[in-house]
């Protein structure tokens, strides 16, 4: 008995590899679009201005801008990583040093002895004051990222 040989087979695995990589190359593009749109709601997340050493212009729990900084320091971090086959962490964040109060709150001395009340004074107990902008703007984000994923994965398995 022969071996059996099939003709094409060479060409089959040169597709099915060009159609990976394609698939690859989409999702990596995908990652970046969709860092962008993560960053675009997190700055839209914040709400008017105030001068420094004024209070807050509006109520609820939106951020507002003094400088501008925080929310012009939002971006992605690095390109995506491959952290395993296919699948791409991308990472959005703000840099000011001081964002992650702003997001989560903080109470309590800071490391100049500066004291930051909680939201309801003498009540150790009761978060402090939290003005979140990157989590919501990631929510807010959400569907337009998951129809750039479906829009590329889609462009790319037409190959």
């Amino acid at each position: 008995m022969s071996p059996v040989e099939f003709e094409g087979v060479s060409g089959f695995n040169e597709s099915i590899d060009a159609l990976i990589a394609s698939v690859k190359q989409a999702t990596r593009r995908a990652s970046v679009e969709s860092a962008a749109e993560v960053v675009k709601a997190a700055q839209r997340q914040f709400n008017g201005q105030h001068a420094p050493g004024t209070p807050r212009t509006m109520g609820g729990n939106r951020p507002q801008s003094i400088s501008g900084d925080l929310s012009r320091s939002i971006h992605m971090i690095g390109e995506p990583i491959e952290v395993t086959a296919g699948i791409y962490q991308t990472r959005v964040a703000p840099t000011m040093i001081y964002a992650r109060r702003i997001e989560l709150g903080f109470a309590g001395t800071d490391s100049i002895g500066r004291v930051y009340p909680s939201s309801t004074p003498n009540s150790l107990n009761v978060p402090p004051y939290a003005y979140p902008y990157l989590e919501p703007g990631l929510l807010r984000a959400r569907p337009t990222i998951d129809a750039i994923f479906e829009s590329r994965w889609n462009a790319a398995l037409r190959v």
